[in-house]
């Protein structure tokens, strides 16, 4: 519960003020690790608005206020 947290516990938790500075760290760095042919597998929120460009959308859920994707890059 949010209002229980202190503010540096509530950034980590939720991965900065807009919820996303960790999902885009990932992304600018995650090419550098993959192996020849390798994969990487990302759930995301449609709340995050975050364009995926070059991923492939596998599956996705809608819920109430918000759709879930499972998306997916190949090298």
């Amino acid at each position: 519960n949010d209002k229980y947290l202190s503010t540096g516990i509530r950034t980590a938790c939720t991965s900065g003020p807009q919820g996303t500075d960790l999902i885009k760290k990932f992304l600018k760095e995650f090419e550098k690790y993959l192996n020849p042919n390798g994969k990487v597998l990302i759930i995301i929120s449609s709340k995050n608005n975050l364009k995926l460009n070059g991923w492939k959308e596998i599956d996705s859920a809608s819920f109430f206020f918000e759709k879930i994707y499972l998306m997916k890059y190949h090298i």
